[in-house]
C-alpha cells in the first residue's frame, strides 16, 4: 500500500457487499452469463475475494473512508444509495 501513502489521494473506497446466496443466484441467473458461471468457479471466485480483496479492504480504512453499500437489495435501491453518497461528497 505504499503507493497509496506517496502517490494518491483516495477520498473513499466503495465497497458493494453482497452475501454468496444472493450473489450466486445472480450470477446463476444472467441470461448472458460468462461461460464459467457455475457453482464450483463461483465458490473459488468467493474463496479468492475473501483472500485477497478482504484484507485491501481492510488496509484502505488507513487510507480512506470505506463505504460499504449492502447489494443484497434489488439493483434500482443499490444504485440509489451508490448515488446518495455520491451527491452527499459532491457538496
Amino acid at each position: 500500500m505504499e503507493v497509496f501513502q506517496s502517490n494518491a489521494h483516495i477520498r473513499f473506497t466503495l465497497v458493494l457487499e453482497c452475501d454468496e446466496e444472493t450473489c450466486t443466484k445472480r450470477l446463476l441467473g444472467r441470461s448472458e452469463g460468462r461461460q464459467d458461471d457455475k457453482i464450483e468457479v463461483i465458490k473459488k471466485r468467493f474463496d479468492t475475494h475473501r483472500r485477497e480483496s478482504e484484507p485491501i479492504i481492510e488496509e484502505m480504512k488507513k487510507y480512506s473512508e470505506v463505504v460499504k453499500i449492502d447489494s443484497n437489495k434489488s439493483p434500482d435501491e443499490v444504485f440509489s444509495a451508490v448515488s446518495e453518497y455520491f451527491d452527499k461528497i459532491k457538496k
